[in-house]
């Protein structure tokens, strides 16, 4: 591969890089701006609802003090209308909830999706320079074994030499030499 084509394969896998970058980028942007539309919704929901909690207790309060009532109960006409608002509210409020932590759920599945993915890839890259390693090894261990047999075959071609010790040759008396000087 040539200086050229290696060019055009970085820049090539650093281009595809870009795109995932900005795509992922815009989408964690747009996920963050719906939430945050969401809540904003939640906390003006919030908001009515303490306004209504406040109308339905000024409503309570009128059919005690004002009206002498000894009893009032939810289905009572004159808190009913403010009961139902008020539990839509709530089902407003716990729906938007909702949406919410789907929401921040599929962000924590996308990511442990791609921590996946990653290690998967991480453990084939391993797994590859590990074969190559093994396939290196045993080039090795091979040559090895090749260079032993090579030896082996030229020793046993080397025809044997016989060792012979010189005969040494005895001049003069031999007791002399291994007993001393006579006298």
């Amino acid at each position: 591969m040539g200086f050229k084509e290696l060019m055009e394969r970085l820049l090539g896998q650093a281009s595809q890089t870009s795109k995932i970058i900005v795509s992922k980028t815009g989408e964690a942007a747009q996920d963050i701006g719906e939430r945050g539309v969401i809540s904003v919704e939640i906390h003006q929901l919030e908001g009515q609802v303490r306004k209504l909690i406040n109308r339905l207790g000024a409503e309570v309060y009128t059919a005690f003090i004002e009206e002498d009532a000894d009893e009032i109960a939810r289905d009572d006409a004159r808190i009913k209308a403010t009961v139902d608002e008020l539990v839509s509210l709530q089902e407003a409020i716990d729906q938007r909830e909702a949406m919410i932590q789907e929401r921040k759920d599929a962000i924590q599945q996308e990511k442990e999706r791609a921590r996946r993915e990653k290690l998967h890839a991480e453990l084939q890259e391993r797994e590859q320079a590990l074969a190559r390693k093994e396939a290196a090894l045993q080039e090795e261990k091979d040559a090895l074994e090749k260079e032993r047999a090579e030896f082996l075959a030229e020793k046993a071609a080397e025809p044997e030499k016989a060792e012979e010790a010189p005969d040494e040759e005895l001049s003069g008396d031999d007791s002399a030499s291994k007993d001393g000087p006579k006298t």
